[in-house]
This record gives C-alpha cells, sequence and structure tokens, in this order.
C-alpha cells in the first residue's frame, strides 16, 4: 500500500502553543489552543496535549514551539516527543537574551495503535522562562506515511 492511500486516514495537527510558564529547570507539556484538523479518528486531548494514533504504522512527527528572549545565565531549552510518557527525540536551542528561540523536533516512529504523543518543553537556564502562545509557528504535527 502506497503512503498516499494510508496518510489521508491518519493526520493530525494543532498549532498555536499555549502559554506555558516554566521555573528555572523545569519542563512541562504543551497544550495547544488550535487543532487544524484531526483527520482518521485520532484521540486529540486538548487539556492534556497529547494525540493518540488511530493505527499502527510509520509516522511522521515535527513539532516546534517559541521560547521568548530571556536576560539572565546562558542555558538551552528543549522540545522532546514523548511517547506513552517516555521521553524520545529530543531536539534543543541555546537561551538568548535577545530572540525568541524555535527549537524544532522532526522524527519518523513505528507506533501501535493507540499510542500516545506529546511535546514536553524544557527550560535548561537558570531563569524563568515561557513558551510563548498563539504563534503560527508552534506546532505539533503527526502523519502517518505508512
Amino acid at each position: 500500500m502506497s503512503w498516499l492511500a494510508v496518510a489521508p486516514y491518519a493526520r493530525f495537527r494543532a498549532q498555536n502553543a499555549n502559554n506555558l510558564a516554566l521555573a528555572a529547570s523545569s519542563s512541562g507539556i504543551i497544550t495547544w489552543s488550535s487543532n487544524a484538523y484531526n483527520i482518521g479518528f485520532g484521540t486529540y486531548d486538548a487539556a492534556a496535549g497529547t494525540y493518540a494514533v488511530p493505527s499502527t504504522g510509520t509516522y511522521l512527527i515535527p513539532g516546534s514551539a517559541e521560547f521568548t528572549p530571556v536576560a539572565g545565565p546562558s542555558g538551552y531549552y528543549c522540545l522532546v516527543l514523548t511517547v506513552g510518557g517516555l521521553d524520545g527525540q529530543t531536539t534543543c536551542s541555546p537561551q538568548s537574551a535577545s530572540a525568541l528561540q524555535i527549537p524544532m523536533l522532526s522524527t519518523v516512529r513505528q507506533l501501535s495503535a493507540g499510542a500516545v504523543l506529546s511535546i514536553r518543553a524544557i527550560n535548561g537556564s537558570m531563569s524563568a522562562q515561557t513558551v510563548a502562545g498563539i504563534n503560527s509557528t508552534s506546532e505539533f504535527t503527526v502523519t502517518r506515511i505508512q
């Protein structure tokens, strides 16, 4: 079966991260203010920021979120794909005092039906930080490709 025949039946995209305040050296699951689409009967829990895939297969999972600029000691910001509550793919950006930081992760994973996915933000700096809300560059997408 080609990916073109499968992909239309399992696609999900949430965007515009809700503001997430993170204390120094802490983390939290990102929730999203907009569900752009959910095709194929996957289960999206907006309050928890999770998506459960509807069928077993290979999925492309990109995600991104903006961290606001913070002056202070150096550090890093990370995004982590969690699968069933366990950390998976991770991407990090250095802390910036003058520019938004937008870590972007992307991975391809073999997943079983019902696998629950989320994106966790990590503030690896010594300063409080906010994942910036309501911005179209912040998104969580899940697409079955095989």
